[in-house]
């Protein structure tokens, strides 16, 4: 009886354990190297681009 009850906790701590892994697993491979950054606050690079723009483009306008 305590065989039967030991394999039992061992099998259903090892399931949690494997649930937990998978789990984990998941959130790494689903985060997108190309995404939106999550925290509100972070760059992501385009201001730069968009500043060079518009003073690219102000500058190229004829005064007349």
């Amino acid at each position: 009886m305590r065989l039967l009850v030991l394999c039992v906790w061992a099998f259903g701590v090892g399931i949690i354990v494997l649930a937990g892994l998978l789990l984990i697993a998941q959130e790494i491979f689903s985060e997108s190297t190309f995404g939106v950054p999550h925290e509100p606050g972070a760059e992501t690079g385009d201001g730069y681009v968009e500043d060079e723009r518009s003073t690219s483009a102000s500058s190229s306008t004829p005064i007349g």
